[in-house]
């Protein structure tokens, strides 16, 4: 089984840490452009099933911020990955994430296989 070097994971975790502070200062700003923050961005994020604060943002604004707090819940589900071992392993079949898509997306969860697989099964059939 191909182990990950450590200072790709090193570069990796730099870089979503980055990330990480980029989407939290996005979703704070389109939530609090009064300058209020809430304790937790992604507590935030979680609230946002709460119509009254769906309300208070328009549609576009409220797309916006759902797409911002599904990319933070990826980054921070590979960060916590990286700290228990078991980043760069497929959750489906467990073997090794390719080195070249954990570059190109960090937040990869699924080996090539296992996402082209996923992506043929919920594939919306023509009618």
């Amino acid at each position: 089984m191909q182990q990950i070097d450590s200072n790709l994971i090193a570069s990796l975790q730099r870089a979503l840490l980055e990330r990480r502070g980029a989407l939290a200062g996005a979703v704070r700003a389109r939530l609090y452009s009064d300058g209020s923050e809430d304790a937790s961005t992604l507590a935030t994020c979680n609230a946002l099933a709460d119509p009254a604060q769906a309300d208070a943002l328009g549609e576009d604004e409220l797309a916006l911020l759902h797409q911002d707090c599904r990319q933070l819940e990826a980054v921070e589900l590979a960060l916590s990955r990286m700290a228990d071992g078991s980043y760069g392993l497929c959750q489906q079949c467990g073997q090794p994430v390719a080195k070249a898509r954990l570059e190109a997306q960090p937040t990869a969860v699924l080996c090539l296989d296992c996402q082209q697989a996923s992506e043929r099964h919920y594939r919306v059939q023509p009618v």
